[in-house]
């Protein structure tokens, strides 16, 4: 069976991922993958407004799309890398 979602930085386990402390202190679009081969799996760290963690078991994250945000410093709307997972 296969499935993408998100998931709490507790229950993704021994990954070494970026944990939320330091993820929010990148700029928003910034993303870090930790797969592993074996088992098929791979675990998105996303900086949006907020660290976003997702799990995959068919998607990995290439290739990457953009999303459209708004950016009240600089008063205007960016696009910025997003973690949108595609099929591996």
């Amino acid at each position: 069976m296969k499935g993408t979602g998100t998931a709490r930085i507790n229950r993704i386990g021994k990954c070494p991922i970026a944990d939320k402390k330091v993820m929010l202190n990148r700029d928003r679009g910034y993303y870090k993958v930790c797969t592993e081969e074996n088992k098929g799996i791979s675990a998105v760290a996303w900086r949006d407004n907020s660290v976003v963690y997702t799990l995959s078991n068919e998607a990995g994250v290439q290739p990457v799309q953009y999303a459209n945000r708004y950016s009240s410093k600089e008063k205007k709307s960016l696009q910025i890398p997003a973690k949108c997972h595609s099929p591996i």
